[in-house]
C-alpha cells in the first residue's frame, strides 16, 4: 500500500486514496482484529489473555508496520514516537513502503477511527530517500 507517499499526493485527495488503498494488506482491518484480541475478545467468542507475536522475515519492515499501526490505533503513542518505538526496537527505521504504508495508516486513522492527533502529524515523522532508507525525524 506504500508506494506513494501522501507528501506527493494533493492533501485534498488525502481522505479518498486513504479510504481506498486497502485491498491487498488489509491493514486497517488485521489492526482492528489485533486490538481486538489484545483486549481479550478471543475470535472463538471467549475470554482470557492472549499472546501475539508478529513478526517478519527481518521483524522491521512489515512487523514494523503492523506494530507501529496498532501504536496509532489505540493512541499508545503518536506518529513520531511510533517511529522512533519501531525504530529503537529494531535497530533500524522500517523500509520506504512500509514507512509509507505507516503514514497512510495515519491518515486512514485520523479520518476513520477517529484519531487522537492531528492529521498533520502523519507526514514528516520519517525521512526517506525514494524507495531506500528512512529515518525518524
Amino acid at each position: 500500500s506504500g508506494l506513494v507517499p501522501p507528501s506527493k499526493v494533493d492533501r485534498s485527495k488525502w481522505q479518498s486514496v486513504a479510504s481506498k488503498m486497502w485491498a491487498v494488506d488489509q491493514l486497517p482491518s488485521r489492526v482492528g482484529h489485533l486490538s481486538s484480541m489484545l483486549s481479550g475478545e478471543s475470535p472463538g467468542g471467549g475470554v482470557g489473555p492472549t499472546v501475539v507475536l508478529v513478526h517478519c522475515n527481518a521483524g522491521c519492515d512489515r512487523t514494523g508496520e503492523m506494530v507501529g499501526a496498532l501504536r496509532l490505533a489505540t493512541a499508545a503513542a503518536d506518529p513520531k514516537g511510533m517511529y522512533v518505538a519501531d525504530t529503537d526496537e529494531c535497530g533500524r527505521s522500517p523500509n520506504y513502503y512500509s514507512t509509507t504504508s505507516l503514514e497512510w495508516f495515519c491518515i486512514w486513522n485520523f479520518y476513520f477511527n477517529g484519531g487522537r492527533y492531528g492529521v498533520d502529524e502523519c507526514v514528516g515523522f520519517a525521512e526517506c530517500e525514494p524507495f531506500g532508507d528512512c529515518e525518524p525525524v
